[in-house]
């Protein structure tokens, strides 16, 4: 019969699994690693390591890069710029961009988040995707 998972492992699993391992995170809640990676799917989540691309932001909210990119020079998002030949990629830590999006929610269209696409989430965000109202 299969263990019933605990809120606080379901919490753990939300916040590390995108940072570590599913060999890690399973190791530290004494499960498998199928049945961590099968958790995963179910709540939505993914790997991106430390950091996301600015092209990851854009496709979570429906938006153009430009848009990104706006935000980035104009409004202070925070970002490591990686300069390479030709372009510029910039990288963004999930945690960095949802304190940033709860200081600049005006500027957001919170109706185009696509959820679970930038993990981990803060609590705030379902009450601001309600409260949004298109202008």
């Amino acid at each position: 019969m299969a263990r019933i998972w605990t809120e606080n492992e379901k919490k753990y699993l939300i916040k590390k699994y995108p940072l570590q391992s599913a060999e890690t995170t399973a190791k530290k809640l004494n499960r498998s690693t199928v049945s961590i990676i099968r958790k995963a799917r179910q709540l939505g989540v993914s790997i991106y390591f430390e950091n996301i691309h600015a092209s990851t932001i854009a496709y979570a909210f429906n938006i153009e890069i430009g848009t990104v990119k706006k935000w980035i020079e104009n409004y202070g998002l925070p970002c490591n710029r990686i300069v390479e030949k030709n372009f510029t990629r910039y990288n963004i830590e999930p945690e960095k961009f949802w304190d940033w999006a709860y200081e600049h929610k005006d500027i957001i269209n919170w109706s185009k988040y696509k959820s679970k696409s930038i993990l981990p989430e803060p609590n705030w965000l379902n009450e601001a995707i309600q409260s949004y109202h298109t202008p």
